[in-house]
């Protein structure tokens, strides 16, 4: 038994696999699992509400009209869970040294990304609310500073209609003093 734990055979490279936090699976060109790990039957059995068995068990995750029997949704290719935890699903297609095709499925928890995405979605709705007041605010101080500079040309000319009707009034008693004598 000791041995075995010293040596990398079949037996531990599946248990490493299945030990992943990452679901993994591969399927060959008929569509069946060739290799699957315990976090890709989770993420199935939790988004779809069956283990995988065939490749339309995933490839129906991703179609657009996709309705969880599990009670997660989906947001593009993220599953959230209804305990909240978020996973991203992709697919691609690999070859090995024969040639044989293989679809491979990864499932990542992306829950820590997706919650940051959601707050950066709430502060930024703030900001465009800050933004929006700002924007009246600023309108306001250009119409007040408008006003004030409108008071103060007003006062600019009452003064000097002022000052011009003093100098009237005092040219015309100098007058009518120099009338008098």
């Amino acid at each position: 038994e000791t041995k075995n734990r010293k040596t990398i055979n079949q037996s531990s490279i599946k248990e490493a696999f299945d030990n992943l936090p990452t679901g993994v699976c591969f399927f060959n060109e008929a569509g069946l699992p060739v290799l699957c790990n315990y976090a890709m039957h989770r993420f199935s059995f939790a988004v779809c509400g069956k283990d995988v068995q065939y490749i339309t068990d995933l490839e129906n995750c991703l179609s657009e009209d996709f309705i969880s029997s599990a009670g997660a949704y989906k947001n593009g290719n993220v599953f959230i869970l209804p305990d909240k935890k978020a996973w991203k699903i992709e697919k691609r297609s690999i070859a090995d040294e024969k040639g044989n095709i293989y679809t491979q499925y990864v499932a990542t928890d992306v829950t820590d990304l997706n919650r940051n995405r959601e707050e950066l979605m709430k502060e930024n709705e703030q900001l465009r609310k800050v933004r929006a007041e700002l924007k009246k605010l600023s309108a306001n101080v250009v119409a007040v500073t408008r006003e004030e500079e409108i008071l103060n040309t007003k006062m600019r000319v009452h003064d000097e209609m002022g000052r011009c009707l003093i100098e009237a009034q005092k040219n015309c008693e100098e007058m009518y003093i120099g009338m008098d004598e």
